[in-house]
């Protein structure tokens, strides 16, 4: 996969001015669409017609991981955050912790090596449930925004057979 070497390498030198490592934290992306995104960050810069920054790595990397996906699942970019929620403290202390669990994996299971089970997987999970209207929804905007991720909502019956085996 595209770690900090690979996107500081298609990047160039123009990455040394902001915190590359977090800027690109969110994305999983191999290396041919690391190379895109980099590509595309540059080309963005230049539109702008500025130095390259944080914000134009992550539109370029959120446009790369979104191939394919919108087949199945509404995106939403998101325009929210934490004030705009209003939940008791527990659940939005778990929001807070899924959101610095995301934001820290790669420290916590790369660089620290605390990977359960020998490495499989490296994905936070979430799991919103409640009546309708009670900020599922919302609540996951706000943490794909502090995340700077587009969200995705897939209507299960869009991806799963009623037939058992055609999954």
């Amino acid at each position: 996969a595209g770690g900090t070497a690979a996107w500081a390498a298609a990047l160039g030198p123009q990455a040394d001015a902001f915190d590359l490592a977090t800027a690109v934290a969110p994305y999983r992306l191999g290396g041919e669409r690391v190379a895109r995104a980099a590509h595309g960050a540059l080309a963005l810069a230049a539109f702008d017609g500025g130095p390259l920054t944080a914000a134009h790595v992550r539109l370029a990397a959120r446009q790369q991981s979104a191939s394919g996906l919108e087949r199945h699942a509404r995106r939403i970019r998101p325009d929210v955050g934490w004030e705009d929620l209003v939940l008791p403290e527990r659940p939005l202390t778990q929001l807070h912790e899924l959101a610095l669990r995301a934001r820290h994996r790669d420290r916590v299971l790369g660089d620290w090596r605390l990977s359960a089970g020998g490495g499989r997987g490296r994905g936070v999970l979430g799991l919103f449930a409640g009546e309708s209207g009670t900020g599922k929804t919302l609540s996951a905007e706000v943490v794909a925004a502090e995340l700077g991720l587009d969200l995705y909502v897939v209507q299960l019956s869009s991806i799963v057979d009623k037939y058992v085996g055609e999954t």
